[in-house]
């Protein structure tokens, strides 16, 4: 399309459902009952921003209450289910009518921001209305550009977005995303979490490799990387296998995960 021609990457098309779509009254055509966002970079090559553990976080499209609660969350997809805009989100004029017909629910544009910038960005929006983009952006800790015609849109909205404040948590700041402390095992053997000559076992306790000095395995005198090791003792490819999801070691007479060991670890380094 035009948006090609002028160089930009189309990255998806985002459908918007509407769950509760104004009806087609006259019976003359379909019920208009979506609209397609586009998110684009401004050529292939761009670095843009993309918060996908985010994302999952906040994907509850068709989800499991289960799953939820267990903690289970699965990649957003490119359907997103909201209600159009409707009870005490929805500004009023002075005689009560609806102030703009096609004013945006704050938690699409709260969606829309979480997942494509950091906190700290600026979100431009040339056709601000009644300031939906603004109030997300607030809320996110991102900075806004607004542009708008309309001066009663300007007056209204400036006077809605008094009411917001920076949410700071976990979505604002993409913590999901935030790649964890790198750790090696020697590291872990320097600091005293772990110990060299102490055995690594499964979840059963039964004692089969020997930690070394440079934190790799001897098990029936071959010396592997823990991962290597994890694997072949379970008979799987070593390229499926993270040591850390499988490995135990012994505290206090019973079995410890070095993975819960390495998390206590990581602690001392980001409290440092």
């Amino acid at each position: 399309g035009i948006m090609q021609d002028m160089g930009f990457w189309l990255i998806n098309d985002v459908i918007w459902h509407k769950k509760n779509p104004t009806p087609n009254f006259m019976g003359t055509r379909l019920n208009n009952s979506h609209e397609t966002l586009i998110w684009a970079a401004k050529s292939k090559n761009s670095k843009y921003t993309f918060n996908y553990k985010t994302a999952k976080e906040l994907n509850n499209e068709n989800i499991e209450i289960s799953d939820y609660e267990k903690g289970i969350r699965k990649q957003l997809g490119s359907v997103w289910k909201f209600s159009v805009c409707n009870g005490n989100e929805r500004l009023k004029d002075e005689t009560g009518a609806k102030l703009h017909s096609t004013q945006k629910p704050e938690a699409l544009l709260y969606r829309v921001i979480a997942i494509s910038s950091k906190i700290g960005d600026t979100v431009l929006d040339p056709f601000g209305g009644t300031m939906t983009t603004a109030a997300a952006a607030i809320q996110l800790g991102r900075n806004y550009i607004m542009i708008e015609k309309e001066q009663k849109y300007c007056e209204y909205g400036a006077e809605r977005l008094k009411k917001y404040k920076l949410l700071y948590d976990d979505i604002t700041n993409a913590s999901f995303d935030k790649k964890p402390l790198k750790v090696t095992v020697p590291e872990m053997i320097e600091s005293g979490f772990l110990y060299t000559g102490e055995w690594f076992c499964f979840k059963d306790g039964k004692p089969l490799a020997q930690l070394m000095q440079d934190g790799k395995l001897k098990v029936n005198d071959e010396i592997l990387d823990m991962h290597t090791c994890a694997a072949k003792l379970r008979k799987v490819k070593a390229t499926r296998l993270n040591g850390f999801d499988y490995w135990y070691v012994f505290r206090n007479n019973n079995v410890k995960s070095i993975y819960d060991i390495r998390e206590e670890y990581r602690l001392t380094k980001t409290n440092t």
